[in-house]
């Protein structure tokens, strides 16, 4: 009796341990997954191609080219896998923005909300690189002309997921050069050249 006892308090002792068990693993699993998903949604913009006004350049081909063409290109986006659209035209840019929210648009049911660190109704802008030094947010469908104690500030950003994409401009106004990342992606770095020189910000609708 004793012993029949003793083997039914041991199994259920299994039992409650491998439960205790389990129930520890899934969390971390879950956490693991969600911080995956979440380096999914960083952007890092690729600088050795462009792709200007539908051409491909390279720069470990011909630097000298590569360079003076992205000089050309006043207009970029950038998409979720950080390759680079370049467009010397104000309109064709304004069109690939409608092409691009498109795209963007079909994905975001794909990514989710596990893992995307930025809020989907606002972007956030910060001070220095990797999101430190928090400097102030927009709302989806709101432009902004940035004030003086903020303006040439930005140098990373959280881009909302609701949004069609976040714009960013060196002049008040949308005056070129102007750059538009995709929604619901973490920037670290808004690029070389951009650091420190953003005055405009509009998180499209």
């Amino acid at each position: 009796m004793m012993d029949k006892l003793f083997r039914r308090q041991a199994t259920g002792l299994l039992g409650l341990t491998m439960i205790l068990a389990v129930s520890s693993i899934l969390p971390s699993v879950v956490n693991a997954e969600n911080e995956k998903k979440a380096e999914e949604n960083v952007v890092i913009e690729n600088k050795e191609n462009i792709t200007v006004d539908g051409v491909d350049y390279s720069k470990t081909e011909d630097e000298e080219k590569f360079n003076q063409i992205k000089e050309s290109a006043k207009y970029t986006i950038i998409d979720t896998d950080g390759s680079v659209y370049g467009y010397t035209s104000k309109a064709d840019y304004k069109n690939a923005q409608k092409e691009f929210a498109e795209k963007w648009q079909e994905e975001q049911p794909a990514n989710g909300d596990i893992g995307i660190k930025s809020d989907s109704g606002v972007s956030e802008f910060f001070r220095d690189a990797n999101f430190q030094g928090f400097l102030f947010q927009q709302g989806v469908g709101y432009e902004w002309n940035i004030p003086f104690s903020y303006n040439d500030t930005i140098s990373s950003m959280k881009t909302a997921g609701a949004s069609s994409g976040t714009q960013v401009c060196y002049d008040s106004y949308a005056g070129e050069p102007c750059k538009t990342f995709p929604p619901g992606q973490d920037i670290p770095y808004v690029g070389d050249g951009w650091n420190d020189q953003i005055s405009y910000v509009n998180v499209l609708h």
